[in-house]
């Protein structure tokens, strides 16, 4: 399929000006912004590549005149000036440039993450402008994701009846028919209807790469299970090179995601208006956080019809002919670099990389095609295309995504005739399990499709009536059944709790007597979206508690769980495991707990962990203890 390697771009501020000019107040927010990032680009794209301070000054003084024009505090500080905790003075927080890290990013072994800026927990509300939406939101499981650096300064298929457009400002936006880009015809599988030949189009940004070509690109966010969660919305697309429906602005938790390229300087005068009411919506945010979090890229079931649309003779005919075109398009301009390269003329990195690529020539055959498209299929399906279409649309209901982009088809969802997407198969395995019928089957389903980590039947089943009501199920959030709530307590919206809990497992202690009624171990794991992750386990003798930190320091020790972090390191608070009260009204830990607190950094030779705690019978103290564990990082 072809490929657009330049794309869109629109993005922010100014309608500031134009509320004075018409003697509207100011609103009564409190806005940080974060620049450092320019409307230009200079031979790549993207913010890691703008090297134009006079732009960078102009694109922040446009922002910083748009706000202060509309709203009653603002500030303006650079992305090396920023750290996160500094959005909890703010109402919104716009970040529209890099900021420093917290980790680099991480490749190691078949791992791999990107470097990681915001921790896990920000809860601030922001507006991710651009690419940020994907550079700093991507560890945090944002939906916000880099479908394609390629959109312009068009939006189409917008909500307009969302709020961004209606308030404060009533915005009565223009849209004018214009012709459906031609990319996006490419992704007429995943569409049951025929995508239109032209679309009604919203004017976002004056200048794009489209009519400037050094003009700095717009960034689309994959449309595949945007808003399969409630806390996630897809408010407009944007001409691009992908999917009509790919996101252009959205929002997903706290995060509100304006991925149009242009500063005020270069925004219609209807989308500066726009801007500042999403400013608005976005403080509105406050209390939001991320619950279904895409920490990967899988596979979504509105692939598996586009995968039986790709295996017709027409389908591999089209892609023949599209890639003999894309084959000489790239032979031109590799071509055209090599007399650049001949005249002496210096090359950009973009162009050395073309330079190093073979002529491309070869056509797959039609037996490489279906191979390709049919996978582990290929072997069963190759004379039998029609059986192949109709064995995935039979099974749809019931396959769930692998690590491989593709899809395995949950036996046992299909044993029982419910959908993985049904929140009866949780009702059935739980009943199931209380029945003591295919039990095994039962704990399989639930563990697969939850995060949850319950023990018995009766626990899962007074979960499961506590929140029927709120339960969603998410494709791009892992394949899971989640829980509609702002409850940051609710296990199953609790992804780190399963590679802590299998951490703790691995964990072995010695056995515990009335002489060491308390033994303590460490391990360290590696979290979603590349955290390391400390985990402490201690076991407690049958009779015998510590006390909890809760305690004020006096006649008893409090438990002290501290991890002594290498330079460069730093971390999210630790966690600790429930209390049990004593008769005294004592908080109090007994039996096995486990600590947990996530790391951010790389490199790191050692980690020590430094424990203090007192243990006690009903009758008598032992003497504060004192100990230091060692281990060494992951990463």
């Amino acid at each position: 399929m072809k490929r657009i390697f330049l794309f869109f771009v629109t993005s922010l501020f100014a309608v500031a000006a134009f509320a004075q000019s018409q003697g509207k107040e100011k609103i009564s927010l409190n806005v940080l912004y974060v620049g450092g990032s320019s409307d230009w680009m200079d031979g790549g794209m993207g913010i890691s590549t703008n090297n134009h301070p006079d732009s960078i000054a102009s694109r922040t003084g446009a922002f910083e005149a748009l706000l202060k024009d509309n709203f009653t505090g603002v500030t303006v500080v650079q992305g090396s000036e920023y750290k996160p905790e500094m959005s909890a003075k703010y109402d919104v927080t716009i970040l529209d440039s890099k900021i420093p890290k917290l980790r680099n990013r991480i490749h190691k072994g078949n791992e791999y993450y990107g470097d990681a800026y915001l921790p896990n927990d920000f809860s601030y509300p922001t507006m991710f402008l651009v690419e940020t939406g994907d550079v700093l939101g991507r560890t945090l499981g944002a939906k916000t994701d880099w479908f394609c650096l390629c959109m312009a300064g068009d939006a189409y298929n917008v909500n307009t009846e969302h709020p961004i457009f209606n308030t404060p400002y009533k915005v009565n936006i223009t849209l004018e028919e214009k012709p459906t880009p031609e990319n996006a015809f490419e992704y007429q599988g995943y569409f049951s209807e025929p995508i239109s030949k032209t679309q009604k189009m919203w004017r976002v940004q004056t200048l794009d790469y489209h009519n400037a070509p050094q003009f700095r690109i717009g960034m689309i966010s994959r449309p595949w299970g945007y808003a399969d969660s409630p806390e996630a919305e897809a408010i407009t697309g944007g001409v691009s090179a992908k999917s009509p429906d790919a996101v252009g602005i959205g929002r997903h938790g706290n995060f509100f995601h304006w991925g149009f390229s242009a500063s005020p300087k270069y925004m219609t005068d209807e989308a500066k208006t726009v801007f500042v009411n999403a400013v608005v919506y976005t403080s509105k945010l406050k209390g939001e956080r991320l619950i279904a979090r895409k920490y990967d890229l899988g596979a979504n079931k509105a692939d598996i019809p586009f995968k039986c649309s790709l295996v017709t003779d027409e389908a591999y005919d089209e892609y023949v002919q599209m890639t003999k075109e894309s084959n000489e398009q790239i032979n031109a301009l590799v071509q055209g670099i090599k007399e650049k390269q001949a005249k002496g003329e210096t090359l950009t990195e973009t162009e050395k990389m073309y330079l190093s690529m073979p002529l491309r020539e070869e056509v797959p055959s039609k037996e490489q095609y279906l191979k390709r498209q049919l996978g582990k299929y290929y072997d069963t399906y190759k004379d039998n295309i029609k059986g192949y279409q109709k064995y995935m649309k039979e099974n749809l209901p019931y396959f769930i995504a692998n690590d491989n982009y593709g899809f395995d088809l949950d036996e046992d969802a299909k044993s029982l005739k419910i959908a993985n997407t049904d929140k009866a198969i949780l009702n059935k395995a739980i009943t199931l399990w209380e029945k003591g019928k295919d039990v095994e089957k039962a704990k399989r389903i639930l563990d697969r499709y939850t995060n949850c980590l319950f023990e018995t039947p009766q626990q899962w089943r007074e979960w499961y009536n506590s929140v029927e009501e709120k339960l969603f199920f998410t494709q791009s959030g892992g394949w899971k059944w989640l829980v509609d709530t702002k409850d940051t307590d609710e296990p199953a919206n609790d992804y780190d709790a399963k590679p802590i809990y299998k951490a703790a497992k691995s964990i072995e202690l010695p056995a515990t007597n009335d002489n060491e009624p308390v033994a303590a171990g460490a391990t360290v794991c590696v979290l979603p979206g590349g955290r390391q992750c400390v985990v402490v386990k201690m076991k407690i003798h049958d009779g015998y508690h510590i006390y909890s930190p809760l305690i004020n320091p006096g006649a008893f020790t409090p438990t002290k769980v501290e991890v002594i972090l290498p330079e460069g390191y730093t971390a999210d608070s630790m966690k600790y495991p429930a209390t049990v009260m004593s008769a005294s009204g004592t908080p109090e830990f007994q039996g096995e707990i486990i600590f947990s607190q996530p790391l951010y950094g790389v490199g790191g030779e050692k980690l020590e962990v430094k424990l203090q705690y007192q243990c006690c019978d009903p009758s008598i103290c032992f003497p504060p203890v004192e100990k230091k564990l060692e281990l060494k990082p992951i990463f």
